[in-house]
């Protein structure tokens, strides 16, 4: 264990001459997985990095992240060397992260909702307002062109209702491709 190891983690070299090892410096729930991981570098089949929780003196949690390389002399493999990583800083900026992603989806779902009611209220604007007058002006050319007018005057009145009709089949267009009925249902 190096210097860095022991200011990270609080204990001395004095603990380890007392019996302390290396898997002490994990949560207890880490340490079989440690040995395992361990066993698999030392038969070359692994060089992490393993990720575990490490323990200081205090018995704070720190996760870390555990790289090891097997020591091979004449070919035998006769120990481990590796280093730790203290991933702490890491680990809050991805929860951190996480909780911006959630921020994020949550204001682009209010933004849609948004969206979705001014869509709904243009389209019921348009319905209402709009056609209701163009609805109004319609019947009024109709009684119009029942009237005392000359030839010209009721083809340009035709004309003028050909028009309104057709402005109105937009409007209902526009209306229904702002709101289709289902999702003006869902927005009551």
């Amino acid at each position: 264990v190096n210097l860095n190891a022991f200011i990270a983690t609080g204990y001395t070299r004095a603990d380890f001459r007392r019996g302390m090892n290396v898997s002490d410096l994990l949560v207890p729930a880490d340490r079989d997985r440690a040995r395992q991981d361990m066993r698999r570098v030392l038969a070359g089949k692994g060089a992490g990095p393993y990720e575990y929780a490490a323990l200081r003196r205090d018995g704070g949690r720190f996760p870390v992240l555990v790289y090891a390389n097997r020591i091979v002399h004449e070919g035998k493999a006769e120990g481990i060397r590796g280093f730790v990583v203290d991933i702490t800083r890491q680990k809050q900026t991805e929860q951190e992260l996480r909780i911006h992603e959630q921020q994020l989806r949550r204001l682009a779902l209010e933004l849609s909702k948004a969206e979705e009611h001014h869509r709904w209220e243009t389209a019921e604007a348009l319905h209402d307002r709009v056609g209701q007058n163009l609805a109004a002006c319609t019947m009024r050319l109709q009684l119009a062109c029942e009237g005392d007018l000359s030839p010209a005057q009721r083809d340009a009145v035709k004309g003028s209702l050909s028009l309104l009709k057709q402005i109105s089949r937009d409007i209902r267009t526009l209306t229904f491709e702002l709101c289709p009925p289902m999702l003006h249902d869902c927005l009551l």
